[in-house]
């Protein structure tokens, strides 16, 4: 499962270890049985004031319970298996009346277009619930939905679902920043980029659909923005509305480097203030009512 945990304003000092008080974060539990709390009381040492469970296999339950522990602090989203696809909607309304703010992290290995998953994207944009997914090359091969190269079928449900927000995850996603990217191979595709940034397909996608947002989480999206430093932060200013800073995953003594990034960028005054609180919890804050 996952943890999104938000808070208020940054304070005008950076603590030594490289967070920022109160940072979004989102964090992947997926090794956990959904009653390790003790995990975001570390969370909490780091000054995050709020957060939100997400499940990454189809155990809502357990997300169910640990926001109901910290009441206000946590919140969680919820997820579909791929059985009886027609009750999807009956579903998705029962979690979002129990509280659910979200659908994701997607990870249903079908094509994009899959009926299936066409159903889950029109049920949430229906209920007004955005959507984290991670990305696959081809079914068959690890997990996630999944695309060509060029991300064609993505393309189609931005265009098929207008009002549904979309967050992007994954190196498959994440690869597409540049035009160089990897285009064949399904480890290959699966790679973190590296080098230079030619800006790419998804500087074409968020340019033409206003659905499309980026969720900064793990190596892949931060390599995204850390690989080219330069492209990395005009990135960030161009897209600072629909960015979300997170990790994926939280280990007791990790350090992420792009939340260190985004402070000591932030504090040289090379990403402006205002991109910045709205990409570590500003946007979560909006987009979730949290």
């Amino acid at each position: 499962m996952q943890l999104f945990a938000s808070g208020g304003p940054q304070p005008d000092y950076l603590p030594a270890n490289g967070w920022p008080n109160r940072h979004v974060i989102q964090v992947g539990f997926c090794k956990t049985n959904g009653n390790d709390l003790s995990r975001f009381r570390w969370c909490k040492t780091y000054g995050h004031a709020t957060a939100r469970p997400v499940p990454v296999t189809f155990a809502i339950h357990p997300c169910q319970k640990m926001a109901s522990t910290y009441p206000g602090k946590l919140y969680w989203m919820c997820n579909f298996d791929p059985e009886s696809p027609g009750t999807v909607m009956d579903r998705m309304r029962a979690c979002r009346d129990q509280g659910a703010v979200g659908v994701g992290e997607l990870m249903v290995n079908r094509w994009t277009d899959d009926p299936f998953l066409q159903e889950v994207f029109r049920c949430a944009e229906k209920l007004e619930m955005p959507v984290t997914f991670h990305m696959s090359p081809e079914p068959g091969f690890s997990y996630g939905i999944c695309d060509r190269p060029g991300l064609p079928l993505l393309e189609e449900s931005l265009q098929r679902y207008p009002n549904l927000r979309f967050f992007g995850h994954s190196p498959v996603f994440w690869q597409e920043i540049s035009a160089d990217c990897l285009k064949e191979g399904n480890e290959r595709r699966s790679g973190m980029g590296k080098g230079k940034v030619i800006p790419g397909r998804i500087w074409e996608l968020m340019e033409k659909y206003p659905n499309l947002y980026g969720n900064l989480s793990a190596m892949s999206g931060s390599m995204a923005i850390l690989r080219d430093v330069e492209h990395g932060l005009r990135f960030l200013e161009t897209w600072q509305d629909r960015l979300c800073f997170a990790t994926d995953t939280m280990n007791r003594h990790e350090i992420f480097p792009l939340g260190q990034f985004l402070d000591e960028q932030m504090s040289m005054g090379t990403l402006s203030r205002t991109a910045y609180e709205k990409i570590t919890f500003g946007n979560a804050r909006a987009i979730y009512h949290i």
